[in-house]
Order: structure tokens, then C-alpha cells, then sequence
């Protein structure tokens, strides 16, 4: 048996060894990326509810300049879409500024609101939901 034979045979018997790790490590990326989906979905049906409730609501767009940065989440206007951001840190670099906060739990994007409004009141929230 020659040296190639030798490894092409190893490299086969190693792959039968690890088919079922790889295997399993193929599914759990399958079911992250599944869970992420859903996760994306879900925040998009929230951003639509929150955004028909607005619609409806007394509250107008100030400009970005007035927009308080310590409170939290608010609604800014990013490139014509209504977005949830806040000012902070972006996730992969260095810097502070506006950041879009409806993207997942581990990317913060700076982005460049041009707008902002408050999250509207929870309790009004339920009220309009009851009607």
C-alpha cells in the first residue's frame, strides 16, 4: 500500500468516526438559523403593530437633534423607515452614536436617524388594544 493510499484511507476512516458530530453540529445550525427566522419575523409583526398604533397616535417626528440619549429605545426615521435605536455603542467597533436595536441581540449598527419619536405608553398601548 502506497504513503497516498495510506492517508486516503485514515482521512476515510476519521470522516466515518466524525459523520454523526457532523451531523449533529449541521443540525443545530439548521435550528439556530430556524430560531433566528422566527426571531426576525417576530420583531417585524412588532414593529408592525407598533407602527399601526402610531398611525393613530398625537405624536409628531422631532428632529434628531432634540432626541434624548438616555433613555433608551426610541423610534427613529433611518433611511424612510420607522426603526427602534438608541444611542450607544456599535456592536463590532469602537464607536458611540445612534444604533439600530431591532436587529438581534448581538448587532448594534450605527445608523443615521433623521427623526425621532418616543415609544408610546404601554398602558395606551392596552387601552387601544381593548377597543
Amino acid at each position: 500500500m502506497n504513503e497516498f493510499t495510506r492517508k486516503a484511507m485514515e482521512l476515510a476512516d476519521g470522516y466515518a468516526e466524525n459523520k454523526s458530530s457532523l451531523d449533529l453540529a449541521m443540525t443545530e445550525v439548521w435550528r439556530s438559523e430556524l430560531y433566528l427566522s422566527r426571531r426576525r419575523q417576530q420583531s417585524d409583526a412588532a414593529r408592525s403593530a407598533l407602527l399601526a398604533h402610531l398611525e393613530g397616535a398625537e405624536q409628531k417626528w422631532l428632529p434628531i437633534e432634540t432626541a434624548p440619549k438616555v433613555v433608551g429605545r426610541i423610534i427613529g426615521a433611518v433611511e424612510g423607515r420607522a426603526r427602534f435605536i438608541c444611542w450607544g455603542k456599535a456592536s463590532h467597533v469602537p464607536m458611540y452614536g445612534w444604533v439600530l436595536t431591532d436587529q438581534g441581540p448581538e448587532e448594534c449598527d450605527l445608523c443615521q436617524p433623521t427623526h425621532w419619536m418616543a415609544l408610546p405608553d404601554a398602558a395606551a398601548l392596552g387601552e387601544q388594544h381593548d377597543r
